[in-house]
């Protein structure tokens, strides 16, 4: 893993459009080319955030997937590409799982590839609340531009 790569917020938005209040990912705890796990603390700040400090179930999905975008930008930036714009093409087997969130929870993701054939690759994709209960599992099927 390239430590100087995706530690801080501010080295995952190198890897992708995404800024608060969207913003979904602080940093990942571990990646190389086949997997990653990425983490976020639910702010209030959030657009996914309610008044009484919960947060929707969505914004599970949504920090799944822009885990799967920086990992596809750090694939690329390792190979010495661009990173540019990623899509996710397909979502299956999406499991979510009855979990409170609340404002100060934290999500851990881990992403592993499943198959890569070209530029489309297939993620198996778990989201865990920080007390290690399931959030929300899914295969994502990316895709860079």
């Amino acid at each position: 893993m390239s430590e100087a790569i995706c530690n801080t917020v501010d080295d995952v938005c190198r890897l992708l459009p995404q800024r608060p209040p969207i913003l979904m990912l602080d940093s990942f705890e571990y990646i190389d080319d086949r997997m990653c796990r990425g983490t976020v603390e639910l702010t209030k700040e959030m657009v996914f955030a309610d008044e009484d400090g919960t947060v929707a179930q969505e914004a599970v999905l949504e920090h799944l997937a822009q885990c799967a975008a920086a990992f596809m930008g750090y694939r690329r930036k390792i190979k010495g590409e661009e990173v540019v714009l990623g899509f996710i093409g397909d979502t299956k087997r999406c499991t979510f799982q009855d979990v409170e969130l609340h404002v100060g929870d934290r999500i851990e993701s881990e992403l592993k590839t499943v198959s890569e054939v070209g530029s489309v690759l297939m993620v198996s994709a778990t989201a865990r609340t920080d007390d290690g209960h399931t959030a929300v599992a899914c295969t994502m099927k990316l895709a860079s531009a």
